[in-house]
């Protein structure tokens, strides 16, 4: 007998001066079935499963890449004393490139904000990605304290807010971003070397690659006595 734990997510928000997805819970209840666990699962010894799904309506511009279902679902294995992230890979305009389940130790410098999986909303905030600026990720933290199908308070999701993401951004910095065309607040600039520095960047060049001929030849000429 396994218990599955469902939960439906659905994006309600979308901020560009405060980058942030507001998620709002619409769902979450146990329910009891029978079924044979597979190979897979008695592997990880689950005792329940997170299934997230995203309204189509809210979300029309919807990619669905890294194993997501169409229709926005997809079921993450848990068990009790877990204590995991969820990672959110955003796009410009709001489209999910991938909801993945990933562990991760929780630092020092985070503001935990506690709440039950009763229904309710919670703002996950988001940054740039590292490699593509294109790409926003976030992370909701679901801590699994107890799984008790009698209990209301079942399982705490712990939001994680950096207080780096939670910085809003400067006027200027806005206002740059648009002119720009980017609107996450990273203005990239490709400085070009002016012709003085070019020429003087070759010299150098030249000048070490002739002072390690020279070297050679004095080893040479040592060598060769």
């Amino acid at each position: 007998m396994l218990t599955r734990f469902t939960l439906r997510f659905c994006l309600t928000d979308w901020n560009v001066q405060m980058p942030f997805i507001q998620l709002n819970i619409i769902d979450a209840e146990f329910v009891q079935h029978e079924r044979v666990p597979s190979f897979f699962e008695k592997k990880l010894n689950p005792i329940f499963y997170v299934k997230m799904s995203c309204n189509k309506k809210v979300y029309p511009t919807a990619e669905v890449k890294n194993g997501m279902n169409p229709g926005w679902n997809q079921t993450f294995l848990f068990q009790e004393g877990d204590d995991t992230f969820l990672t959110f890979r955003l796009k410009e305009k709001g489209k999910i490139l991938g909801i993945i389940k990933r562990g991760k130790q929780v630092g020092h410098g985070e503001k935990i904000i506690k709440g039950t999986l009763r229904g309710g909303n919670f703002n996950v905030p988001i940054r740039n990605s590292g490699r593509n600026p294109e790409i926003l990720v976030g992370y909701l933290r679901i801590k699994v304290v107890k799984v008790d199908s009698n209990s209301q308070n079942k399982v705490e999701v712990l939001q994680n807010q950096k207080e780096e993401q939670l910085q809003p951004l400067k006027k200027d910095k806005i206002e740059e971003c648009k002119k720009n065309g980017n609107k996450f607040g990273e203005t990239v600039e490709l400085i070009k070397p002016e012709k003085d520095d070019e020429k003087n960047y070759k010299n150098k060049k030249m000048k070490s690659s002739k002072k390690l001929r020279l070297k050679r030849k004095r080893k040479l000429k040592k060598l060769n006595g």
